[in-house]
């Protein structure tokens, strides 16, 4: 993610580059990486999430499908097309109907509580 905001009419946005790579797990298979070399790359997973929740965003569609990894090896965490913009630091935000209903999330990546 490169930047994020909204409009002045309200519409939330996010910048984000485009990303030439392949899903994390078919990356981890065709290498035939051993279960140290998937923790590093899963550990880069865990980066950007971090960055995004210190960024006031939640991804909330984290699954293989959106976890590229490029040509040189660099992992990337794409589609923040549902993430939740938190309101700030000290609250959560509302509650939304995508929220409480898990929508669009992928039933075999969803929270349990989805």
């Amino acid at each position: 993610m490169l930047d994020a905001g909204v409009t002045p009419g309200g519409q939330p946005y996010l910048v984000i580059e485009l990303v030439e790579g392949e899903r994390i797990d078919r990356h981890c298979d065709l290498k035939r990486l051993d279960v140290d070399a998937r923790l590093a790359r899963f550990d880069h997973v865990l980066s950007a999430v971090a960055h995004a929740h210190t960024h006031l965003v939640i991804h909330r569609d984290i699954k293989p499908g959106n976890i590229l990894v490029t040509p040189d090896g660099t992992v990337k965490l794409l589609d923040f097309g549902i993430a939740k913009f938190l309101e700030d630091e000290t609250t959560a935000g509302e509650a939304t109907e995508l929220t409480r209903d898990g929508g669009g999330s992928h039933p075999e990546y969803a929270a349990p509580e989805h």
